[in-house]
């Protein structure tokens, strides 16, 4: 039989058990310690010189941020955009043909697009009214060569003394007046062209100068009254740009400023109109467009008036123009030193740029054209004094 086992015994197998168990935790928490990571190193934050004052950033930072910026430049002028335009032919090289008697077309002889000559036959009308004229200019003819006849022969029988001097004046003025009659039917008919195949009163509509034909108002077949259009002519070459200007521009606007069109044409203003339009309270400007390039007369478009700047106007990158509060700012860049500005006035902008008054800005200065809506939160804006 098995002696009890001492108390020293019991005391070593209590000591091993507890080995056992506390050496594998440590080994375990000493290996956790070894691999677990190191914490990241403080990043460097960007440096204030005070509370509210300017930003400085490194030249990694302002990469890391995505911050560029864009020199300032003076401006001689400042953009109006979006001024609602129209191509038109030119006033001394265009003409409208229009339709002498009422009646009806019968042919046309040409079509929109087609080149013309001076007195060409461009289409047909059968008019009652033409009709009429030329019986009139018929008869006009024949009185007044009976009261010229009769006219003469008084002269003889007055130098015979067969007839008294009275009855000489009054065949004379018969005469003068059917004179007179006659030389207003010949002119009704002056510039009408009979037609010689045609149908009687059929006269033909003609070319009053060589030129394009831009537009045409009458069709085959159609009623037309006395006067009414019925062909528009242009000598190929320059077009006129017709626009309206808001009326509180009329201090700054003069002949020879610039009018940027669409696909990087250009005009210059030759015209301005002399009173307001009563309905839209603007003016009427005619600008010369000497390259018309893909630009046809009737088209219409947006175009963009270069107006002159006022003395100090300062040009920017359009991206570099924020909005704050009531007005607008820009983030002045110098080195690392980024500080907001206060834009006194904003006096236009186009595309990728504006044209700004701002007094904490000059030329040759840079502003921050990218990166802006970070720079926004971290530098308090100053406010504007007014735009």
């Amino acid at each position: 039989m098995p002696s009890p086992s001492s108390p020293a015994t019991g005391r070593s197998l209590l000591t091993r058990r507890v080995l056992l168990v506390v050496i594998p935790l440590l080994l375990t928490g000493l290996l956790a310690l070894w691999l677990w990571p190191a914490p990241p190193a403080p990043s460097v934050a960007p440096s204030r010189d005070a509370a509210s004052g300017p930003l400085t950033l490194t030249a990694a930072q302002m990469a890391a941020q995505g911050i560029a910026s864009q020199p300032v430049a003076a401006a001689e002028t400042y953009p109006l955009p979006g001024l609602a335009a129209e191509a038109s032919a030119p006033l001394d090289a265009s003409a409208r043909v229009v339709v002498p008697y009422a009646g009806v077309v019968t042919r046309l002889l040409v079509d929109e697009g087609a080149m013309v000559e001076r007195g060409q036959a461009l289409a047909s009308i059968q008019s009652r009214e033409a009709l009429a004229a030329q019986a009139a200019l018929i008869s006009a003819r024949s009185d007044a060569m009976a009261a010229a006849s009769q006219a003469r022969r008084d002269r003889e029988l007055l130098a015979a003394g067969v007839v008294p001097a009275a009855r000489d004046e009054q065949s004379r003025a018969r005469a003068a007046a059917a004179q007179g009659v006659l030389q207003q039917a010949e002119g009704a008919m002056a510039h009408l062209r009979m037609a010689q195949d045609g149908m009687p009163g059929e006269y033909i509509v003609t070319a009053p100068m060589a030129g394009q034909v831009l537009r045409r108002d009458v069709d085959t077949g159609q009623a037309v009254d006395a006067l009414a259009s019925a062909f528009l002519i242009a000598r190929p070459g320059p077009l006129d740009v017709r626009f309206t200007l808001p009326v509180q521009y009329r201090a700054v606007i003069a002949n020879g400023q610039t009018l940027q069109l669409p696909e990087g044409a250009s005009a210059v203003v030759q015209a301005i109109g002399a009173d307001t339009d009563a309905a839209t309270q603007s003016l009427r400007v005619r600008a010369r467009l000497e390259q018309p390039g893909r630009v046809v007369a009737g088209q219409q478009f947006a175009v963009t008036l270069q107006v002159p700047a006022p003395q100090g106007s300062l040009r920017v990158a359009g991206s570099a123009l924020l909005p704050s509060g009531g007005g607008h700012m820009v983030y002045r860049i110098d080195g690392g030193r980024i500080e907001p500005v206060p834009v006194q006035q904003v006096l236009g902008s186009e595309g990728d740029y504006a044209v700004i008054q701002a007094a904490g800005l000059q030329v040759g200065q840079s502003v921050v054209s990218r990166g802006t809506a970070m720079l926004k939160a971290m530098v308090p804006a100053a406010a504007p004094r007014g735009e």
